[in-house]
């Protein structure tokens, strides 16, 4: 069971890691429709499974990684001070939209990304 863990965490992390690329090379004006291609991926991923996967995965003493969980933990921590800062902001800026719909509690085709983003969180 543990190895369908670890292969999944692993899977995953290339995943969000890889999307997280795009969505910074999209910003600094690299095409989409190029972003979206099989060979961006395989020029992201080969590398990253090569230079961070492979040593994460390698790691057998754990105990060095003790620091990292509580540098970890303060990232968090500032994720979600930061979220509740600037919530007011995002608010009143969409609230003005003629399209905006308050919803207290929504499960939709989105709760899958959201679900997957946190689980990774939590992962990391």
């Amino acid at each position: 069971m543990i190895l369908f863990y670890v292969f999944g965490a692993c899977v995953g992390c290339q995943i969000m890691l890889s999307t997280l690329i795009g969505y910074f090379a999209n910003t600094f004006g690299l095409d989409f429709s190029y972003i979206d291609t099989i060979k961006f991926r395989a020029i992201v991923n080969f590398p990253m499974a090569i230079v961070f996967l492979i040593p994460i995965s390698l790691l057998r003493d754990i105990t060095s990684l003790a620091f990292a969980s509580l540098l970890s933990l303060l990232s968090l921590t500032y994720t979600c001070i930061l979220m509740y800062a600037e919530l007011p902001f995002y608010n009143k800026e969409y609230r003005a939209k003629p399209n905006f719909v308050e919803h207290i509690f929504l499960v939709d085709w989105n709760f899958f990304t959201a679900a997957s983003m946190c689980f990774f969180a939590f992962t990391c």
